[in-house]
C-alpha cells in the first residue's frame, strides 16, 4: 500500500493571519511539525512508501503555503476550498494513493506517536477507517483508506465541509481506535487558532525540549509542570463556541 500523511492548512485564518507561516526562532511554525514528522517517517519516506504533502486550497490563496511545501521537500495539493474530504479525494486520485491520515496543520505537536500507530494499523490491512484518542486537544489525528472516502462523499461533493468536517466519515462507519490514555488537564490545549495559542507554542519551542525528537507525554509533563497552559486555557470556550457557530451554519447551508 501507497499513501501519505497529509497537513490540511489554508491561509485564510481571521483570528490569527496567516498564522501557519508565523516565524518562531526564525522558521515558520508549520515547518516544526513538517519536521516532527519527517524524523518519525524517515525510513518510510525514504523508501517511498510513505509521503508527506501539505493539502491545502486555491493556489492563488495558498501560494505561500506551496513556497514552504518546496522549501521543505514535501509535496503540495492545492484542491477544493471549501470541501475538505473532496480535497483529500482529489489529492489522493491524482497521487495513486491507497490511505491518507490526516494531521491538521494547526497541531504542530500533533502525537507523531500516534500517527505511526494509525500507519501500523493501515499497513496491516485490518481497518480503512482509524483514529487515535485520548491525547490531549490537539494531539489526535486519524487515517483512511481512499476507497472509504468515495464511498463517503457520494451526493456530498457540492456541500461545504470545513469545520466538523469529519463527521462525514462518521455517519458512514464507527471507526477503529488505537487507543493511548492519558490522565490530562482539561486546560490542556494544543492548537493553533489565536494569539494566545501561538504564546503557548513559543514557550514550549523555546524550551529545553528537542522539539523535532520529543513525545507527546514530555510535552504534556513539561506543560503541566511549568503551568504553560496559563498562556492559553482562557480561550477554550470561545474556540469551542465559535465552533459549534460555524458547525451549525455549514448544516444550514447543505
Amino acid at each position: 500500500m501507497k499513501g501519505c500523511i497529509g497537513i490540511i492548512a489554508n491561509l485564510d485564518s481571521k483570528r490569527l493571519l496567516n498564522k501557519h507561516l508565523i516565524k518562531v526562532n526564525g522558521q515558520p511554525i508549520l515547518k516544526y511539525l513538517i519536521d516532527r514528522i519527517k524524523n518519525e517517517f524517515k525510513n518510510e519516506i525514504n523508501d517511498k512508501n510513505l509521503n508527506l504533502m501539505i493539502l491545502t486550497g486555491s493556489k492563488k490563496k495558498n501560494i505561500s503555503l506551496g513556497l514552504l511545501a518546496e522549501e521543505t521537500k514535501v509535496k503540495v495539493f492545492f484542491g477544493n476550498d471549501i470541501n475538505i474530504p473532496c480535497r483529500i479525494n482529489e489529492a489522493l486520485a491524482h497521487n495513486n494513493f491507497d490511505f491518507f491520515i490526516s494531521v491538521d496543520g494547526d497541531d504542530i505537536l500533533c502525537s507523531v506517536s500516534g500517527m505511526r500507530r494509525i500507519y501500523d494499523k493501515i499497513m496491516s490491512k485490518s481497518s480503512e477507517y482509524v483514529k487515535t484518542r485520548g491525547y490531549p486537544f490537539g494531539m489526535n489525528s486519524f487515517g483512511i483508506e481512499s476507497k472509504f472516502i468515495k464511498k463517503c462523499l457520494k451526493k456530498k461533493l457540492n456541500q461545504i465541509l470545513e469545520t466538523g468536517w469529519t463527521a462525514v466519515f462518521d455517519k458512514e462507519k464507527k471507526c477503529d481506535f488505537v487507543d493511548d490514555y492519558y490522565d490530562w488537564d482539561k486546560r490542556l490545549r494544543f492548537t493553533l487558532d489565536y494569539p494566545e495559542d501561538l504564546k503557548f507554542f513559543e514557550a514550549i519551542i523555546n524550551s529545553p525540549i528537542n522539539i523535532i525528537s520529543a513525545q507527546h507525554k514530555e510535552f504534556v509533563d513539561y506543560v503541566l509542570k511549568n503551568k504553560i497552559y496559563n498562556y492559553n486555557a482562557g480561550v477554550i470556550k470561545k474556540y469551542w463556541k465559535n465552533f459549534n457557530e460555524k458547525s451549525k451554519i455549514n448544516e444550514e447551508k447543505k
